[in-house]
């Protein structure tokens, strides 16, 4: 089987004792404060869920929801670039 990225940080993710992966995850609200994030999102089951981070990584492919429900109406603008 040949070597594919998603497997492969998939595998790195869920050795890690301080990561956890969830995904078939909606992020629905977010709150920022000095050093952490309040993520509010909708697990796999529909149930909805808080989780206090430093650090959040959101991959939702080429539709682009985060960027466009969460960056943009702050002012960040995905660019072209070369």
């Amino acid at each position: 089987m040949g070597f594919t990225a998603e497997r492969e940080l998939r595998a790195v993710i869920s050795s890690l004792p301080t990561c956890e992966l969830r995904s078939g995850c909606e992020v629905v609200g977010r709150t920022e404060g000095d050093g952490y994030t309040i993520v509010e999102y909708i697990d796999e089951t529909g149930v909805s869920k808080l989780v206090r981070t430093s650090w959040l990584v959101g991959a939702d492919g080429k539709r682009g929801i985060v960027r466009k429900k969460f960056l943009e109406p702050e002012g960040i603008k995905q660019e072209l670039g070369l």
